[in-house]
């Protein structure tokens, strides 16, 4: 391998460089001197197998010592250094040789460093004071011998090169020191940052185990195949199962279908390596729940798969309250869109910031249009006015109740009946309102339907006021005559008894009409086919209304059927039909009309007093005098009479009212002066096969009693006297009771031997109903029957009619009486729920007027479904507190926790 060695000459004698370059090249390729070198060099380094290299010189020649100065300079910038530098002690005018190697040697440390002179002109102490080391400073004398600057040259690149190679092992074997002295230290302190990690792992692992052995989740570890190998205590109290049990086993047998759930959840963990869901369990005891589920994979540490770790957290009753909560979130949510009030909340400045889509009906715009609109956009001057003024009230934390007119988008005009809850920030700063809008613009349209409906009421209040004590004294009156019958002569009895019997009929018959118009009068519905009832009535009618007036018919052969009291509307047709004839002194034509009609809500708008649904209608026209205007909105209320008093008692039309009413239609009345007057009547259609029943026949004979032990529980001493006497002349044995309190002393003493127990509906003390279903709770197989000469509370009647109490209504007659024990004696019935019922219709019957979400027609609703419901008393706790009940509540109010 050929070495290049970098020679600096510095003279100022041009012919002393020439020496030195000529020597130099002359000897570059090895010759024999130079070989003789490399041998002693061999035998010097002990390097006999040292392969020869070949030497080879690039010269630099300088005449003086900056230039010299320079080139080692640049030589170094390059990272081509000298190797060599021969320097003339004297070079003139500029430094001198000694300077030059003193800079050289500043720049250079490495560079070998030959000082040319002779003894006359050199002070060695100085030079190699100046030049140090002395190792890298070599004199040569002036003349030279060429051999001595070719051995001189050899030795030194040979010396340099070896020096450069020692410093640069040096260097390396001192970086290699220092970094293994670094990795000592780094290993050292990894050490102690293990050892301190293993310290605070150590606490961890302990602070783990105490968090482990401590947490309500049940914490499994399992192998590969889903068999258990460790568990924390919590693991009985959500499966209910001990470790040792399971320790080894799948746990299939902790979830229904076990095997299938654990088989899914092992191929998820292998494609996944974790899975994270809801399971439902099986505890040992066999309740069922459900568990929120964590599972992931765990690794030894060799960082090996091992098996599972799983966190079970017990959902149970969360995921049950979480189920209420979203069905009364999903309620709320189809409560506020379905609800037919309008819904909103405005910002401080009345601008709608959120609204439902009823509130956007009543405006007639969408919801997106009404958004960011203000409320005083839909009113005139009076009604901002108004808003401004609640909207002060509001700020003063006042919840205002007010209407106000506006004009819709459409330009409708309507009336709205807001409530509006003021908002507040937490600063006590006005932030809006919350607001429930009803169009109340039928309601005032009907206003004075309305008025008319009160004065109705109030004399339905003071009919049913006097209807019970009047039947009670009626039915002693009818009792008593019959009861006399016996005793007195034959010509005695065509004499007063049959009077006294159409009298009290007769006073009977004004009681039901009082009743009746008051809509509190009790009915027998029944499947009728109107057409065959006019055709009845027919022959009837035309006695009624005399000759001077024609009946013209015009029956819709195709009529459907409908449900009403046959009796009731006989008097519909006898009471139109009277009124008629008295509008028409002098004769005319009356025209009955049947016809099938469908309402739809178009036409609902058209009919007043409509309702959506499939109705017959039957018309009543006359070609009479016609109705005033003045009066004709007067017509139907109780006792108005346009007649003279010997001619009217005003009850004839509000009898009529009364009944459609009652039979869930209406009526219409349309009448001009001198040109008659049509009324027509809508009831409810029933389009189904018309099935007649038929009337079951009683012989007296059948009615005999066989000495049958009955108890009659009944308050008026009159009433009861009778029955028992009545009862007793017809073959019962009879206990009688004034309250109930009696009743329980009695059926405790003879319960054994009562055969049926008849109790008025109202007592002193308690209720028939009540009085009867503690009776059965006792002895099950105990007949009942109820009395009553007027039930005041629709519930009652409710609750009497869907759970088929037999119920004798007062008056009664013998054989009436007589009817009913036997009925009693072979019906079926259920009392088990009354009490509650009863207790809920008393409730809401007393609800505080605070609580103003229970008006009238809710209550109403309810007590007509209440009897079919077997959620009694989950309906009472939401009507007492405004709160659904609890999902799992029965109908006596008890918690069942689901398994």
């Amino acid at each position: 391998m050929k070495q290049i060695y970098r020679i600096l000459i510095a003279d100022d004698e041009p012919h002393v460089r020439r020496s030195f370059e000529k020597v130099l090249k002359r000897h570059e390729n090895r010759n024999e001197l130079h070989g003789e070198l490399l041998e002693l060099e061999k035998t010097l380094f002990n390097e006999a197998d040292k392969p020869e290299e070949s030497f080879s010189y690039e010269i630099t020649l300088c005449d003086q010592g900056e230039q010299a100065v320079h080139e080692v300079e640049n030589a170094l910038r390059e990272d081509r250094p000298y190797a060599i530098a021969f320097l003339d002690v004297r070079m003139p005018p500029g430094i001198d040789g000694v300077e030059t190697g003193e800079q050289i040697r500043a720049m250079d440390p490495d560079i070998e460093i030959v000082i040319v002179t002779a003894y006359s002109d050199t002070d060695v102490d100085e030079i190699t004071r100046r030049i140090p080391p002395l190792d890298k400073l070599l004199f040569i004398l002036k003349p030279f011998h060429p051999i001595e600057v070719i051995q001189f040259t050899a030795a030194l690149a040979t010396k340099w090169r070896h020096g450069r190679y020692l410093k640069s092992l040096h260097r390396q074997m001192e970086e290699e020191l220092k970094f293994r002295e670094d990795n000592i230290m780094v290993l050292y302190k990894r050490l102690q940052d293990d050892i301190q990690k293993r310290k605070r792992y150590e606490k961890q692992l302990r602070r783990h185990a105490i968090v482990f052995d401590t947490m309500d989740e049940a914490v499994l570890i399992s192998d590969l195949e889903g068999r258990l190998l460790d568990a924390n205590p919590s693991f009985r109290n959500v499966y209910g199962y001990e470790k040792d049990e399971l320790l080894g086993k799948r746990l299939d047998q902790m979830h229904p279908n076990g095997e299938e759930v654990v088989e899914t959840l092992l191929d998820n963990l292998r494609k996944n390596g974790f899975w994270i869901g809801e399971l439902p369990i099986v505890r040992k005891n066999g309740r069922k729940g459900w568990i929120k589920l964590n599972i992931k994979e765990y690794h030894d540490h060799e960082n090996e798969l091992s098996g599972y770790i799983s966190v079970n957290r017990d959902i149970t009753e969360n995921k049950r309250t979480f189920d209420i909560l979203k069905q009364q979130k999903n309620l709320l949510e189809d409560v506020f869109t379905r609800i037919h009030d309008g819904i909103g909340i405005v910002n401080e400045n009345e601008e709608y910031i959120f609204v439902n889509p009823a509130i956007a009906r009543i405006y007639e715009v969408s919801v997106e249009e009404l958004l960011g609109r203000n409320v005083m956009e839909f009113c005139n001057d009076e009604g901002k006015k108004t808003i401004l003024d609640e909207t002060i009230k509001r700020k003063d934390k006042q919840v205002t109740t007010y209407n106000l007119d506006i004009t819709t988008a459409k330009g409708n005009k309507r009336v709205l009946r807001i409530s509006a809850y003021p908002r507040f920030d937490t600063n006590g700063t006005y932030q809006g309102a919350f607001g429930v809008l009803q169009d109340i613009t039928e309601q005032q349209r009907l206003r004075e339907q309305f008025l008319q409906s009160q004065k109705m009421e109030a004399m339905g209040k003071l009919a049913g006021g006097i209807a019970h004590d009047f039947n009670n004294i009626l039915t002693v009156i009818n009792g008593s005559s019959e009861l006399l019958r016996s005793k007195l002569p034959e010509d005695l009895q065509e004499d007063f008894l049959d009077d006294i019997v159409n009298a009290s009929f007769q006073a009977k018959q004004l009681v039901d009409q009082l009743l009746l118009f008051s809509r509190k009068q009790s009915i027998s519905p029944e499947i009728l086919d109107i057409n065959s009832t006019i055709m009845e009535m027919q022959t009837f009618l035309k006695r009624i209304i005399g000759v001077n007036v024609q009946i013209k018919m015009v029956l819709d052969s195709e009529l459907g059927l409908v449900e009403v009291d046959s009796g009731q509307f006989k008097q519909i047709l006898m009471n139109l039909a009277v009124n008629s004839r008295d509008a028409m002194p002098t004769g005319g034509m009356i025209t009955i009309q049947t016809r099938n009609i469908t309402i739809d809500e178009t036409m609902q708008e058209a009919i007043h007093g409509s309702k959506v649904g499939d109705y017959i209608s039957f018309t009543f026209d006359d070609t009479g005098v016609g109705i005033p205007k003045n009066v004709i909105t007067h017509i139907f209320e109780p006792f108005f009479t346009t007649k003279a008093s010997e001619h009217g008692t005003g009850l004839g039309l509000s009898t009529v009212f009364g009944i459609i009413q009652n039979h869930d239609g209406w009526v219409n009345v349309e009448s001009e002066e001198n040109k008659g007057t049509r009324f027509s009547v809508y009831l409810p259609r029933i389009d189904s096969d018309y099935v007649q029943e038929e009337q079951r026949r009683h012989l007296e004979t059948e009615l005999k009693g066989r000495g049958e032990l009955i108890l009659v529980v009944q308050e008026n001493a009159a009433v009861r006297e009778f029955t028992v006497q009545a009862l007793q002349r017809n073959g019962y044995k009879v206990m009688s009771e004034s309250n109930a309190q009696g009743a329980r002393k009695c059926c405790e003493k003879h319960r054994d031997d009562i055969d049926i127990v008849l109790a008025d509906v109202d007592l002193p003390d308690s209720t028939g109903m009540f009085l009867l279903s503690e009776i059965k709770s006792r002895k099950p197989e105990m007949k009942m029957i109820l009395t009553s000469g007027y039930i005041g509370d629709n519930e009652k009647q409710v609750l009497i009619d869907n759970l088929h109490v037999p119920l004798l209504n007062k008056p009664y007659t013998v054989h009436e009486l007589l009817v009913a024990i036997k009925h009693g004696r072979s019906a079926e019935y259920d009392l088990t729920e009354y009490c509650e019922l009863f207790e809920i219709c008393e409730f809401l019957k007393n609800m505080p007027v605070s609580q103003e979400y229970l008006n009238e027609g809710w209550k109403r609703m309810f007590c007509r479904t209440l009897a079919k419901s077997e959620r009694c008393k989950r309906k009472r706790y939401f009507f007492e507190t405004g709160k659904q009940p609890e999902k799992h509540m029965t109908p006596t109010g008890h918690i069942i926790k689901p398994e």
